[in-house]
């Protein structure tokens, strides 16, 4: 780990800027203390590269906070040509409002048909992974889906009921999970 911070998430962004013509990234920051500051540094400069159709983006363990999940989201509305996203948020304390302002984001993308959101370790308790689920039931053109929520308390809504049934490949991680069956 490189404990690259906020201002080496800057200089990564601005690195990132210059690639427009870049159409698949996969970008490793896990570990690095970026914060809310360093999320808003990667995702400002992430959404210049418009031509992104695959990003791998790995903010694990970063400490991005309520506010680092909204900066990460509200540039990822942005990259609306994404196709195929794989977003790796564990251990960041994100908590309910976290999840809500990733799902807001997501259900803005909706070009996405290959979607791998891990958020385990997220405080998420079962009103962040019903919002989650209430978002991702708005993301229309998701066909493969891989959801980890690890060690969350939640019920099975809509999500599962409906969305769930059209989509030809999904997996849900739910180790440790306790799951409720909605009424």
């Amino acid at each position: 780990w490189n404990n690259l911070g906020a201002d080496g998430a800057k200089n990564i962004g601005l690195s990132l800027e210059k690639c427009q013509n870049i159409t698949s990234l996969n970008l490793n920051l896990e570990r690095n203390e970026l914060g809310a500051d360093g999320a808003k540094n990667i995702g400002m400069r992430l959404e210049k590269c418009q031509n992104i159709t695959s990003l791998n983006l790995n903010l694990q363990k970063n400490n991005l906070g309520v506010y680092g999940a909204k900066n990460i989201g509200m540039s990822l509305e942005k990259c609306q040509n994404i196709t195929s996203l794989n977003l790796n948020l564990d251990w960041n304390e994100l908590g309910v409002d976290g999840a809500n302002n990733i799902g807001m984001s997501l259900e803005k993308c909706q070009n996405i048909t290959s979607l791998n959101l891990n958020l385990q370790e997220n405080n998420l308790g079962a009103d962040g992974a019903k919002n989650i689920g209430m978002r991702l039931e708005k993301c229309q053109n998701i066909t493969s889906l891989n959801l980890n929520l690890e060690q969350r308390e939640f019920t099975i809504g809509a999500f599962l009921d409906q969305q769930a049934k059209k989509m030809s490949h999904y997996i849900l991680y739910l180790k440790k999970s306790l799951i409720f069956k909605q009424d």
